[in-house]
């Protein structure tokens, strides 16, 4: 007797097993095709789902992560996988706290996926993302740090992460994250030089960076006291220029010479203590009122005057790796303003010299080849040629809309202006 073909298509074997895990789209086909094999049934698809339980998954996520989002890059999509313990089809129910970010749980691969938008806010935010099940959940704090390009009207806010006695080709053999992120979002180089008129020492280095001009015209040859009183005030500091426009300037130090270079307005209100210290203050500065904060960090000449300058001294490296989270400390400090997203703020890492040995001062390249960086939101990454520290001042004095009528030694550096 042959057994009529429909009826071998009836068989109870045929079944789907995971019925709602299929899209409207797919189970809508599935029982066009039920029909069509003679009423194969799509049982216990209501819309949605069961939630899991804990037989069906393992919810572990880290308690904390962390990332960038800079103008110009593609969305961050962090992932994390959930694992499966069962087969049975079911879903978690997954959702943030903050607007523009949003959390989907995807069954079929097991992954918790978070995205956001153009609306994500601008600034520093701890987003609270949850996954939670009938009686299975997790959450971690996810830190967002968000920075658009800002709006075409936003005031203009800069600080100079001054960091005495910084290698260039200490560096990349260094942890150090931060930097190697601004340093891919700005405009900069690791081949920039120092005043040419002058020993490279900090003295002469600073007062070339705060004025922009050559040793011969600012006079300081030293870091005695008396000779960096003795500056000359033919051409006005950068602080000083931006105290006289009316700007709210800050000097956190850790070097207390620095501070003699500076006119007795800006200077009045300094602060000073170790490198975590100068990163910490900055942060509580900034959360009043700010258009320029220069900041000075010393820990790298300190670690090269005690046992060596260069990427071959752990000591040193240590150093720049402390740089790289007083860096990020900083950056926090401003992400974190409740004003940030009607500012556009440019970070501008400039330093005095190099060093070799345990010393420095001599006119050689090694202690004159130093790092220069200017980097803000919206900005076209790219490496400057022909760079000196003393580009820092004219450059910053422009972004921020002061006229000056100084004739300055450095450039203004046009490639990172709006």
């Amino acid at each position: 007797m042959v057994t009529p073909l429909m009826s071998t298509f009836r068989s109870p074997r045929l079944v789907l097993t995971r019925p709602c895990a299929l899209s409207s789209a797919r189970r809508s086909l599935a029982q066009w095709v039920a029909l069509l094999l003679g009423g194969l049934a799509v049982a216990g698809c209501d819309g949605a789902a069961p939630l899991c339980s804990a037989a069906d998954v393992s919810v572990s996520l880290p308690t904390s992560d962390a990332l960038y989002w800079w103008a110009g890059d593609e969305a961050p999509r962090p992932t994390y996988v959930v694992t499966r313990t069962g087969d049975t089809a079911c879903r978690l129910e997954a959702s943030t706290d903050t607007a523009g970010v949003t959390a989907t749980y995807d069954d079929a691969a097991g992954e918790l996926q978070v995205e956001l938008s153009p609306r994500t806010p601008a600034g520093l935010h701890h987003v609270q993302v949850s996954l939670a099940g009938a009686d299975v959940s997790a959450e971690l704090t996810l830190t967002l740090r968000h920075l658009p390009e800002p709006p075409r009207d936003a005031s203009r806010h800069v600080v100079v992460l001054g960091v005495d006695g910084l290698r260039p080709d200490a560096i990349a053999p260094a942890r150090t994250p931060t930097l190697d992120m601004l340093f891919a979002h700005g405009v900069g180089t690791f081949a920039a030089q120092t005043q040419l008129t002058g020993d490279t020492v900090s003295g002469p280095g600073w007062a070339s960076i705060l004025t922009g001009t050559e040793v011969e015209r600012h006079g300081v040859t030293s870091n005695e006291t008396a000779v960096m009183e003795g500056i000359s005030r033919a051409v006005p500091t950068l602080l000083g220029s931006a105290f006289d426009a009316g700007l709210d300037t800050g000097l956190i130090v850790h070097w207390l010479q620095l501070p003699l270079l500076v006119e007795s307005g800006p200077a009045a209100g300094f602060r000073f203590g170790d490198d975590p210290i100068v990163a910490s203050t900055a942060v509580r500065y900034l959360t009043q009122p700010r258009d320029l904060l220069f900041l000075h960090f010393d820990d790298c000449d300190h670690a090269g005057h005690a046992t060596g300058y260069g990427p071959e001294n752990p000591d040193y490296i240590a150093a720049v790796e402390g740089v790289d989270a007083n860096v990020a400390t900083v950056i926090d400090g401003v992400l974190a303003r409740p004003t940030y997203a009607e500012e556009a703020w440019m970070f501008v890492l400039v330093t005095d010299h190099g060093g070799e040995g345990t010393g420095h001062g001599a006119r050689n390249p090694i202690n004159r080849t130093i790092p220069l960086l200017f980097v803000r939101p919206g900005v076209t990454p790219a490496t400057l040629d022909a760079a000196s520290h003393m580009d820092v001042t004219p450059t910053v004095l422009r972004y921020l809309g002061i006229e000056s009528s100084a004739s300055y030694d450095g450039r203004v550096v046009t490639e990172a202006l709006p």
